[in-house]
């Protein structure tokens, strides 16, 4: 677990947001306000998403449960983190070159969900090792790009960071807590 570098990255979203003034912090997510008919849109996705998750955590998930600390962790930091930096600040940003000209389910949505798809996989299984020996896993980044898709079209259709941190605490949560469930 990396407390630091999740509190470090919490200071910088935050020293972006007082200083970069030219885009409303709307246009990053940041209210509570969702666009009118995005509800039924994110109750699909989570039922999608939890069913998705039983499944992955039937077969990949410890039977042991995670320690105290790593719940919390989970519960407060890479979801927030990560949601406000890829969904928030990267997304919004990349809106602004890319023009929305995709559509999915409704969905309006351009390239700027694409990259920050394949970044979030990336991000999650690009490892690099001693002697800066890169090596992937496939499977992981496909699926966290997956999800990392989901979460944009999510922030899209709702244009609030909450839902998409919402369900990425679901994903993160339910193999933490699988051992205690079953």
């Amino acid at each position: 677990m990396n407390w630091t570098g999740k509190i470090l990255s919490y200071a910088l979203a935050l020293v972006f947001f007082l200083f970069y003034k030219k885009i409303p912090a709307q246009e990053f997510g940041f209210t509570l306000q969702q666009k009118e008919n995005s509800g039924r849109f994110v109750g699909f996705v989570t039922l999608f998403l939890f069913i998705l998750m039983l499944l992955f955590c039937f077969f990949f998930a410890s039977s042991e449960g995670s320690s105290l600390e790593n719940l919390l962790y989970q519960l407060t930091m890479p979801s927030v983190v990560e949601e406000i930096a890829v969904r928030g600040v990267m997304l919004g940003l990349l809106n602004q070159i890319f023009q929305r000209n995709w559509s999915l389910a409704g969905i309006s949505f351009g390239m700027g969900v694409v990259i920050t798809s394949i970044l979030f996989g990336l991000w999650h299984r690009l490892n690099i090792g001693d002697g800066f020996a890169i090596s992937f896993n496939w499977v992981p980044i496909i699926y966290t790009g997956l999800i990392g898709f989901i979460l944009g079209l999510v922030m899209e259709r709702t244009g609030s960071l909450l839902y998409p941190i919402l369900l990425h605490i679901i994903v993160n949560m339910m193999p933490n807590l699988w051992g205690y469930i079953f």
